[in-house]
This record gives C-alpha cells, sequence and structure tokens, in this order.
C-alpha cells in the first residue's frame, strides 16, 4: 500500500497547491454530500450502510456465510488453513476502518462503489471458507446466484438507487432512444423538457452521437414537458406527486423493472 499511499498524496498536495481546496470545495455541486451529520444522522448512516452491505444480493452471501460459519467452523478453522484465513480477514477488517468512517460522518457519502474494495474482499473471504467447507460447490451456486439476482432488485417509486452498481440499467439506454425518438416526431424542443441528472447533458456527451442537444432541470414553473425515470435519483416523491396531479402522462415505456415517462402541461 505504500507506493499508493505515496502517490495520493502527491497529488493531493499538488492538487491543493493549484486549486487551494481538496475533495470539494463550497461552491461544489458536491459540497452537501460533504456536511458533517449530528448524531440522529450518524444513526441513520449507519442503517445506510448496513442496507448497503444487504443489497443487491449480498443478504444471500451472508446468510451462507454464516451458516458455514455456524456449521463448519471448526473443520475450517485448523491450524493449517488459519495462515491462509487470517491475513485475508485482517485486510476485510482493515478495509472497514478505512472506509467506513467517512460514510458514517457526512451527509452523502455511502454509495455502493465506495466499498468496492471492501465487498471484493469479503467476495474472496467468502469464497475461501467455502472451498474449506462440506458441498462447496453447491454453496458456491447459492452464492452466485444470489448475488445474481440482485440484478433484478429495483426499489419502488421515489427510493434512490445506485444505479452505476446493478446490471439493471442496461435497460435504460434503449428505452431513452425510443423515448427521444417520440421527442423529435413531435418536434418538441429539448429546452422546453426538464429533467435530471443524468438526463442533462448533450448527446454528444452522453453517446458520442453528435447531437448538442441538452434538456434542462426540472422546474415546474418553466418546463413545458417533463422526462422522468425511475433510474433518476433527483425526482423525489413529491415530485411524482405533483406530475401525477398537475402533469398529462404522454409517453411510457417499461422494460425489465426500468421506466420512462414524459409528462405534458395540462
Amino acid at each position: 500500500f505504500i507506493p499508493g499511499f505515496a502517490f495520493a498524496a502527491w497529488f493531493l498536495w499538488w492538487h491543493w497547491q493549484n486549486t487551494g481546496w481538496i475533495g470539494f470545495h463550497a461552491g461544489s455541486a458536491w459540497a452537501p454530500a460533504f456536511a458533517a451529520v449530528d448524531t440522529a444522522g450518524f444513526f441513520r448512516n449507519t442503517a445506510i450502510v448496513g442496507w448497503r452491505w444487504l443489497d443487491f444480493g449480498r443478504i444471500f452471501e451472508w446468510l451462507i456465510f454464516l451458516l458455514v460459519i455456524i456449521k463448519f467452523s471448526k473443520k475450517i478453522l485448523t491450524e493449517e488453513n488459519k495462515k491462509a484465513i487470517i491475513p485475508l480477514i485482517a485486510l476485510f477488517v482493515l478495509l472497514l476502518l478505512f472506509l467506513l468512517p467517512a460514510p458514517l460522518r457526512y451527509h452523502n457519502l455511502s454509495a455502493h462503489r465506495y466499498f468496492l474494495p471492501a465487498f471484493l474482499v469479503f467476495h474472496i473471504v467468502v469464497f475461501q471458507w467455502i472451498t474449506k467447507a462440506r458441498r462447496p460447490t453447491l454453496l458456491l451456486f447459492g452464492v452466485v446466484l444470489g448475488l445474481a439476482t440482485g440484478n433484478l432488485w429495483i426499489y419502488p417509486r421515489g427510493i434512490s438507487m445506485d444505479w452505476d452498481s446493478t446490471l439493471a440499467q442496461q435497460a435504460y439506454p434503449g428505452q431513452r432512444a425510443a423515448a427521444v425518438a417520440y421527442l423529435d416526431r413531435h418536434q418538441v424542443d429539448f429546452q422546453t423538457v426538464g429533467s435530471a441528472f443524468p438526463n442533462l447533458n448533450t448527446g454528444e456527451n452522453l453517446l458520442l452521437n453528435g447531437d448538442m442537444r441538452c434538456f434542462t432541470e426540472l422546474n415546474f414553473e418553466r418546463n413545458r414537458f417533463v422526462f422522468a425515470s425511475n433510474v433518476y435519483n433527483d425526482l423525489s416523491a413529491a415530485d411524482y406527486a405533483t406530475l401525477a396531479a398537475d402533469w398529462a402522462l404522454c409517453y411510457r415505456s417499461q422494460h425489465a423493472g426500468v421506466w420512462i415517462e414524459i409528462y405534458a402541461q395540462k
């Protein structure tokens, strides 16, 4: 780890010298994510982190791992096996100590991707224990199948998901293209369409297709149309309630749990 830490320290020092800030600054769009939380926020973050560790099928991995510990720990924890097992467990614990303080202390630093190093080592630990248990093939199949089902976990409207951490997002690009084609057929000006991240960019930046048009940020007072999807975490339950009450649904597509809706002013 020493070369990595040394390079990171050099980069952060260079960044500080050239910009005067590290990580974020007061004018950054991401600054609220780095706001410290109070006691209630700490417990809320603890629950969210626990959710991350069970999300997208990992609950099955934990259950099988606990089963292996309960039923086969005496068989697995021999003196010979400990030499291989203990270093990986130590690495896993050290990664948790390194990665957990920020998501627990700050407002919104608990995305799945921030835990990827620990997720990876946990997978290795689980597989290591399973291969030393009885019927390892069956147990490994159960873990892999459980993790695979996580790509089918899609939460109800208004609940945020880390779409960059699930294959469920593969159903989105084709639907977006069809929705854009619908707008083009009806000659809708993109600047009259409100939407949300990550749909607030040009086609060139998103798809390298040369299309320099982009949608505008959601504003019910100024928008004539609203382009919504469950892939967009920035639309709240209140936003959807407003759309349902005051706007007319003129387009909808759904595939594999991912949907896109276009609303027009009534």
